[in-house]
This record gives structure tokens, sequence and C-alpha cells, in this order.
């Protein structure tokens, strides 16, 4: 397809668009027509960058895994209602820090991409999801424990060398998914729910 056409834009009250697997590499412009999207899934597709005027979007659901992305545009922060953001399996190197201005942001999937840090702004967000597995992450912000409503951290893959165990045990119930030798290198062994 090469392109979103142009007619689909002018579907202004549409308020879900799936472009799963199109060879897109190119988002126009003129998507700013579909004032009513709240659900935008682009995964596999060709795109190296996420368009800018996606973010002026009213979405609340954005999926854009398995694409070329070497990165996410800082207008990122304008989507004051995504509740879901999945950018895994891409090529991004680092995260802006205006993700911290996602205040509706609960599920966050950034795995499979070449990431060495994250983002300390990730802790004002009222996050229940958070997978960063299959990175470089070598370290977790400590304040990451103020990630209060956060119930799932994916964590494995990962060369952490010192998860910070107050991060994940400050968490009321949080499911860990890691090795076994991350956990036991963080201490979380004992803070874990029994099965």
């Amino acid at each position: 397809m090469g392109q979103l056409p142009q007619e689909a834009c002018l579907f202004v009250s549409l308020e879900s668009l799936n472009l799963y697997q199109n060879c897109i590499r190119y988002i126009p412009e003129a998507i700013l027509n579909l004032q009513s999207l709240t659900f935008l899934n682009i995964s596999r597709n060709q795109l190296s960058t996420l368009p800018v005027h996606l973010c002026n979007l009213p979405l609340k659901v954005l999926i854009a895994s398995n694409n070329k992305l070497v990165s996410i545009p800082e207008d990122i922060g304008q989507l004051r209602h995504l509740m879901e953001l999945d950018v895994s399996c891409n090529e991004i190197q680092t995260i802006p820090p205006q993700i911290g201005n996602l205040n509706s942001l609960r599920d966050l999937n950034i795995r499979r991409n070449h990431l060495v840090h994250l983002p300390e702004e990730l802790a004002d967000l009222p996050l229940i999801r958070l997978d960063f597995s299959c990175n470089k992450i070598t370290t977790i912000p400590v304040c990451y424990r103020n990630l209060r409503h956060l119930q799932t951290i994916t964590l494995d893959n990962n060369p952490l060398q010192s998860p910070p165990a107050q991060v994940i045990c400050r968490q009321t119930y949080l499911i860990a998914h890691a090795s076994a030798s991350q956990l036991i290198l963080a201490g979380l062994r004992p803070c874990l729910p029994e099965a």
C-alpha cells in the first residue's frame, strides 16, 4: 500500500482504525480530519518515524509495534487521553521525557527495542502494566517505587546489574516477569506472591 489512502481520512466520525500489516511507510497529515479517532493500530508496517500529526488526535489506544521506528516524537506528550501505548519490536533508542505528560497512560509496552535507559518521568504515571523486556536496560530508576498502581512489570532479557528491590517490593500486589537469576539478584523472591 505504501501510504494510508487519503480517502480513508474522509470518514470524520471514525473512532477505530486498524491498519495492521499493510506495508505503510507514510501516514498523511489528512488523518487529522479524524477527530473522533480513539483507537489506531499501525502495527506491522514499514514506518520509520511516528508521524507527529498523530499526536493531535484524541487517541486512547495507539499500537505501533513491529515497525522500523527509531524514536518517539516529543509531541507524544500531547496525547493526554492515551491509555495504552505499544511501540514494541522497533529500533527505539530513547524515550522522550514528555512521555511523563501522558496522565491517563495505564499500559506501556516498549519491549524489544534498543533502550539503554528508562525515563524517570514514567514514575509520575498511573501505569498498571509496564513491559520493557528485551532491551539493554542495566538499572531501574528508584523513583519507580512511586508507581503505586503497577500490577505487572516485565523486565526479562535485560542486562540488569542491580534492579532495586524497593521498586518492586513497595507494591501491594505485583507480578514480576523475569529470569530467576534476575529476581534473586534483586532480592525479590520474598516479595513475590506465593503460587
